[in-house]
């Protein structure tokens, strides 16, 4: 029987900038600590973004402008 967290009903998302060249590593870094990353591609905005779960679950999103991302109005691609 494994032990279920509480049901939250508010979670914190914070977004930080993070330069495009430091992206890769970054992901690289929080892989190789064993938490669990959501890489997300906004077109519509050209933002690179990866997702990760704090210790209380609130979302820590790290995001980039990269302009080779094609832009697609009002879309977003995963």
């Amino acid at each position: 029987m494994s032990i279920q967290p509480p049901i939250r009903k508010l979670s914190l998302c914070v977004a930080l900038e993070i330069d495009k060249g430091d992206f890769p590593a970054e992901l690289d870094r929080l892989r190789a600590l064993g938490l669990d990353v959501t890489t997300v591609d906004h077109r519509w905005c050209r933002w690179r973004s990866m997702y990760v779960r704090d210790p209380e679950g609130n979302i820590l999103e790290l995001v980039c402008y990269d302009e080779s991302i094609a832009s697609s109005p009002g879309r977003c691609s995963t």
